[in-house]
């Protein structure tokens, strides 16, 4: 999101919002509904009993982590509360809610692309409905690769401490006292976007190439 268009085509930006905010609520909704599903799968109900299994955004969005994805480019919802005490296997419940999100996100970026492709080989060249799916596949892949950054707060964190299970203690350590510090000066210093944009741009090409490729567009 070019930010300076607030400044000198305000009415532009605003156009560009509308196009990216159903991308934002899709990748958010979905990301979060993942998590509280495979938590209540593996045995923790208190995501579903407090109606987080639902794809509606109201129940997930976070007014700060929404205005960062809007403007900045990546961003976050309210984390999806789970108690780990209740899985039947503690370190596969972590590993596998962990990583639900992310993997829901790369599903949306790969079966949007899709629709895209489909878009393209039956001729439907609605630009705007083209522009929203584009948005759509980027921000969930943007969304992906932030949270699996193994910092503070995010999914990437939960994702190594299963990995390291009995072996995490220092990590987690390190995590809970330094790792939402670390988070902020990265997004502050603009270092995470640079990272996450270059990422998303390999991932992004990779998948249209292939997509397009089976579908034989050139």
């Amino acid at each position: 999101m070019n930010l300076s268009l607030l400044f000198t085509n305000p009415m532009l930006f605003i156009l560009e919002i509308l196009y990216i905010l159903p991308a934002v609520l899709i990748g958010l909704s979905f990301h979060e509904a993942s998590h509280a599903y495979v938590a209540y799968k593996m045995g923790d109900p208190t995501a579903k009993n407090l109606g987080r299994i639902t794809l509606d955004p109201a129940k997930h969005l976070d007014p700060i982590g929404l205005l960062c994805l809007l403007f900045l480019g990546f961003g976050w919802a309210k984390p999806v509360p789970v108690n780990p005490n209740n899985f039947e296997n503690r370190r596969k419940g972590e590993f596998l809610v962990s990583i639900a999100g992310v993997t829901m996100n790369f599903i949306l970026g790969v079966g949007f692309t899709v629709i895209l492709a489909l878009m393209l080989v039956f001729n439907i060249r609605n630009s705007i409905a083209i522009k929203i799916i584009q948005y759509i596949i980027s921000i969930n892949f943007v969304l992906m690769v932030f949270n699996l950054l193994p910092i503070g707060p995010l999914d990437g964190t939960g994702i190594i401490r299963a990995i390291l299970w009995k072996d995490s203690y220092k990590f987690d350590s390190f995590m809970a006292r330094y790792g939402t510090i670390i988070l902020l000066m990265l997004l502050i210093t603009g270092v995470i976007g640079m990272f996450i944009s270059g990422i998303v741009t390999v991932i992004q090409t990779n998948v249209y190439n292939l997509v397009f490729m089976i579908f034989g567009i050139s």
